[in-house]
This record gives structure tokens, C-alpha cells and sequence, in this order.
């Protein structure tokens, strides 16, 4: 049975940060800090202690992906839509951007990646994996601002049997499941598997609707919004002596979308839940057992999309 009583509670309101659409949220790993890109070319660092703003950087371009560099507390890595990658270090009192252009008080230096806008990021010990364009990138780096090689994925497998053929290959979003396992969500050609070990397809889903939006694996399973009429719930099947991975689409939740856009989702408390954006100015949060919905997130501010968030398990909402 579907229920709002109170799980979370608004802490804060920050609505002065950005002056366009933000486009992605992540807390850095320990829950110290979370920053914030938007379509204004805008980063924002904050302290989760006191919301307070810690610095302020300018890309060039909109930002649409931000991740944290695990192997560093106070290292950002930032891709804009001119097809960079900054890498941003935090010291005591000020943030240092690493961008290719010397300014004052800060060193910097960029990393450039061709083929386009960036869209999403995902890091891994000294994996970097980067949706640039009509490619993945693969980057195996050294110290914060240096990459020490540099791969592009094998496009994925088309569905030949379609009537009409698909677009060409763009990924929304990237997950590292361990060391020898990249889940790769495009738009049109399903959830991929690949080796960054070997840079090969281990395998594919096929989705139930002809897009998918976002995707996040937990365990055995996989939820993913796609741009049709809601979620849809994978479940990888290992199997032994060399058979192929089985995946089955298990079930499925309708949601009242105003608009077609791409919606973030997340496993949540232990993979007991699941919280997926939305287009009327609230997330929600699912039960993944029984589908019913835990709590409803609103602003009540007016603001029509939810098509970002980070959850943490050092922050409430």
C-alpha cells in the first residue's frame, strides 16, 4: 500500500546557487562535501555540515557531469559540453580547478575529449569512464591531472530485426559494477556490459520500450526509467559452463510523466528502494518488493523537473 508518511525530511533549500537548469548532484565519498553543475557553466562545492558554499568555478560551457574521484576525498572531475574535463581539488579553504589556463591563485590544467559534449562520468579506482559524443571513453589515470591511456568502447550491438534503424549510439548514463564490469545505458540500444580489462561486450539488454532514460544495478538486479511510461526491473541470471547471462525484465511501474525526459534512478537503503525523479516537482520513492510507493519528495516551489539528484547516506533530504 502505497503511503507519504515521513521517511525524510527537508533539511535545506539552496536557490540561489545556479541561475539555469542543474543538471547533475554528487556528494563526494565520505559525505563532506556535495557539488552541484548546472546549464549556466556553473559549479558549486558546498559543506554538507552547514550547506554553506565552499567555491564557485566557471566552465565554458553547460556542465552535465560531475563524479568524484574515489581514490582523492577533495577531487572533482567536471564534463562540460565543450567536450573538457576538469578536475577540481579542494584544499582547506579554496577549490583548485584544474584547468589548461594558468589564473591567478590556482594551478590548472584540462583534459580535452573529442567527439562532442560529455553527458555522464563514472569513476573507479584509476578508471574514468567518460560518454562523449557517439562514444565511451575509457581512461586509466595517474596523479589527479594526468591521463595515462586512453580507450574508445566498441560500439554496441543494433537490433537488425527492427523496422527502422536506430540512431547512432549515445550513452546517458555510466556504472561501475566492480574492477572487470562497466554497465553502459544508451538511449536506443539498450543496457551494455562491458570488460574494462578487455574492452569486449560481455553482454546486452534488450529494453522492453524502444529508449531508456537512466539505469542502476544492484546486486542481481537493475532499474531503469525509461522514456516511455516509467521503470522497468532486469534481472541478470548467471549462468555456469560458459552459457550466456540470462536477463529477464521482471516487472514494471507506470508513472504520470508531463514530459519525456530523461529520469535519474537510484537503488536506495540497501536496494529496499528505489528513488526515481520526476516531471511535476517531486521524486518518489518505491518499495522494490511489492512496487508500492514509499514517499513522495515535493517542493512545492513550482519547479516542473526533477531531473537530477545524489542520494547520501550522510545527507537527508
Amino acid at each position: 500500500m502505497a503511503t507519504d508518511k515521513p521517511g525524510y525530511t527537508l533539511v535545506e533549500s539552496l536557490q540561489d546557487a545556479h541561475i539555469d537548469s542543474i543538471n547533475c548532484l554528487a556528494f563526494n565519498p565520505t559525505g563532506t562535501y556535495f557539488a552541484s553543475g548546472a546549464n549556466d557553466g556553473t559549479v558549486c562545492v558546498f559543506s554538507t555540515d552547514n550547506t554553506s558554499e565552499l567555491r564557485r568555478y566557471q566552465s565554458d560551457s553547460a556542465v552535465d557531469a560531475i563524479v568524484w574521484d574515489g581514490r582523492y576525498e577533495r577531487t572533482l572531475l567536471v564534463g562540460d559540453r565543450s567536450g573538457d574535463v576538469h578536475t577540481i581539488r579542494i584544499g582547506s579553504s579554496i577549490v583548485y580547478c584544474l584547468t589548461k589556463s594558468p589564473q591567478v591563485d590556482d594551478r590548472k590544467w584540462r583534459e580535452h575529449v573529442s567527439g562532442g559534449s560529455i553527458y555522464a562520468m563514472a569513476a573507479r579506482g584509476l578508471l574514468l569512464a567518460i560518454s562523449c559524443g557517439n562514444n565511451v571513453h575509457l581512461v586509466r589515470a595517474g596523479a589527479p591531472s594526468s591521463w595515462t591511456s586512453q580507450s574508445i568502447l566498441i560500439a554496441p550491438p543494433t537490433f537488425p530485426e527492427l523496422a527502422e534503424p536506430l540512431s547512432p549510439p549515445v550513452a546517458s548514463c555510466l556504472q561501475f559494477l566492480t574492477n572487470e564490469m562497466l554497465l553502459v545505458t544508451y538511449v536506443e540500444h539498450g543496457i551494455v556490459a562491458y570488460s574494462p580489462v578487455h574492452l569486449d561486450i560481455i553482454w546486452q539488454i534488450r529494453p522492453r520500450t524502444c529508449r531508456i532514460g537512466a539505469s542502476h544495478a544492484f546486486g542481481d538486479k537493475i532499474v531503469a526509467s525509461n522514456l516511455y511510461d516509467g521503470l522497468d526491473w532486469y534481472l541478470i541470471q548467471q549462468t555456469m559452463f560458459g552459457a550466456p547471462t540470462r536477463l529477464t525484465h521482471t516487472t514494471s511501474i507506470t508513472l504520470d510523466l508531463k514530459e519525456n525526459v530523461i529520469l535519474p534512478v537510484k537503488y536506495i537503503h540497501g536496494g529496499a528502494a528505489v528513488l526515481v525523479g520526476g516531471t511535476n516537482g517531486a521524486a518518489r520513492i518505491f518499495n522494490t518488493i511489492d512496487g508500492s510507493r514509499h514517499q513522495l519528495l515535493s517542493h512545492n516551489d513550482g519547479r516542473p523537473n526533477i531531473i537530477t539528484f545524489s542520494p547520501s547516506l550522510h545527507f537527508q533530504y
